[in-house]
């Protein structure tokens, strides 16, 4: 999180750094960043032998220079009337400022606008727990455990990218982290290692509170189980989820489950269902705020109006999920809402494959 306000505007009328000044200091905290950058386009080139050198250099550039930021700070604290200033940041920015410690402020200064995943409150000892635990560069593991992936090294894969997880509360972006706990799934199915597969995936629902929710699961499965007409409607009403990072987790173990566990199948066909909707729909009301959900075939109307969320659908298996909770459903005996889900998938999937075999499901149903 950024320093308090007037700290921010302290340290711009005491420092009054020049423009060259300032693009001086951005390549010195950004070497690691651009090296890293340079071994993701040779990445990207097919060239992976540079790209592996350039990221392990990124890593040996951070980690050289955090130990040299620590050790600066921690000297520069260490004088009477610095240490007098007792844990407050600010406090200790005026003093260091008075004795013209410019490279402690501008350590300081730098991290205050970058980082947006501590908050440093104000200490002086949080601002150092955070550096001392900064050292360590994920995004240049995830770079190389990529490339032995690609290479078929996956032994060496998935050592990188439990290094990933290991530092993740470090990522600059921190959903990064679903990038990283996917492809250790891929590499366990590409393994036909099924019971670490099924435990990849759950660890990635895991960071969803849906999942997590017995009660609100119980109650949508017992939404679906109705006879009531209004059963499929009252489902896309009451229900929401807002963690479209889970989505494909949701999926794939809902494809695993339909294997051997038709009631655990359905669970997470339902949520993933659910996840789809829930992220369409905010998107439609984003680009036409005179659009609000009132049923499904008028959101499936408007759906029409962008193909590239139609797209994305397609890309992330969104319909097929929409016909597989109509089959689950029907699995298990829920007839009303199974035929319901059929018949929207029939009429309205903007993908022809599901639409033409959810229609042949129910004329084999009409004709038994």
């Amino acid at each position: 999180m950024k320093l308090s306000v007037k700290i921010a505007v302290f340290i711009f009328f005491t420092l009054h750094i020049s423009a060259l000044f300032a693009e001086a200091d951005y390549n010195v905290f950004c070497r690691d960043k651009k090296t890293l950058n340079s071994a993701q386009i040779a990445f990207e080139n097919q060239n992976y032998g540079e790209a592996l050198k350039l990221a392990e250099e990124a890593k040996q550039i951070r980690k050289e220079r955090n130990s040299y930021e620590i050790s600066l700070l921690e000297n520069s604290f260490k004088p009477a009337e610095v240490k007098y200033a007792g844990d407050s940041l600010a406090d200790t920015l005026k003093v260091l400022a008075d004795r013209q410690d410019y490279d402690a402020i501008e350590i300081i200064d730098w991290y205050s606008k970058i980082v947006r995943n501590f908050d440093f409150n104000d200490s002086k000892n949080k601002f150092m727990d955070y550096l001392r635990g900064i050292s360590e560069y994920p995004e240049a593991d995830y770079l190389i455990a990529s490339i032995y992936k690609l290479e078929g090294e996956y032994e060496f894969a998935v050592r990188y990218y439990n290094q990933c997880l290991k530092n993740s509360d470090v990522l600059d972006n921190i959903n990064d982290k679903y990038d990283i706990l996917y492809d250790l799934a891929d590499i366990s199915y590409t393994l036909k290692n099924y019971e670490q597969y099924e435990k990849d995936l759950l660890l990635i629902l895991a960071q969803d509170k849906t999942f997590k929710d017995k009660i609100l699961i119980d109650a949508m499965k017992n939404t679906i189980s109705s006879s009531k007409k209004n059963c499929l409607e009252k489902f896309f009403q009451l229900y929401r989820n807002e963690n479209a990072n889970t989505l494909k987790a949701y999926y794939k173990i809902s494809e695993f489950y339909r294997k051997f566990d038709i009631n655990k199948a359905l669970d997470t066909s339902m949520i993933c269902v659910i996840t789809a909707f829930t992220k369409i729909n905010s998107v439609i009301q984003k680009r036409n705020p005179e659009y609000s959900y009132k049923n499904i075939q008028d959101f499936f109307q408007e759906l029409q109006l962008y193909p590239d969320i139609i797209e994305w659908g397609i890309e992330n298996d969104v319909w097929r999920c929409f016909y597989n909770l109509a089959d689950d459903a029907y699995s298990v005996h829920y007839n009303t809402f199974a035929i319901q889900l059929f018949n929207v998938v029939k009429n309205y999937s903007p993908e022809p494959y599901w639409s033409e075999k959810s229609s042949y499901f129910l004329s084999e149903l009409n004709n038994n």
